[in-house]
């Protein structure tokens, strides 16, 4: 019976009176409680502040410029198809028609061409089957 009575003093010696408390702190607005999609925001964030196109006037500045591109791997209609598919926000690039990509590229074409818009990322989410 005295170690049944002793066994809950010697736990709070040693964890702590304020064990119980840190583990059910609060977060703050604002705060995640999950940082690996802290990392991932950042990640993301990153990639859009590096790509050479986030708008639709950096889409014309870029084709005007270019003489060659990571798009010269579309067929000239999928191309077409997939620039008239591009939907821009104010974070840069929002949308894009992925058919084409999957169709008439390779994994390494589409991560090329989708780093243009920093959405280099979504690559893993098309399916190349059709790849060798």
């Amino acid at each position: 019976m005295r170690k049944a009575l002793l066994l809950p003093w010697l736990v709070l010696l040693v964890v702590g009176p304020n064990a119980a408390a840190q583990s059910n702190a609060p977060v703050a607005i604002g705060e995640t409680a999950n940082p690996a999609a802290q990392e991932q925001r950042e990640v993301r964030r990153n990639a859009i502040s590096l790509a050479r196109i986030r708008s639709a006037a950096d889409l014309d500045s870029y084709l005007r410029t270019h003489e060659t591109s990571p798009l010269d791997a579309l067929s000239e209609p999928s191309r077409k198809r997939f620039l008239e598919s591009l939907v821009f926000t104010d974070q840069g690039l929002g949308s894009y028609r992925y058919r084409e990509l999957e169709a008439e590229l390779s994994p390494r074409q589409a991560f090329e061409l989708l780093s243009l818009f920093g959405a280099q990322k979504t690559v893993a989410q098309l399916d190349f089957s059709h790849a060798d």
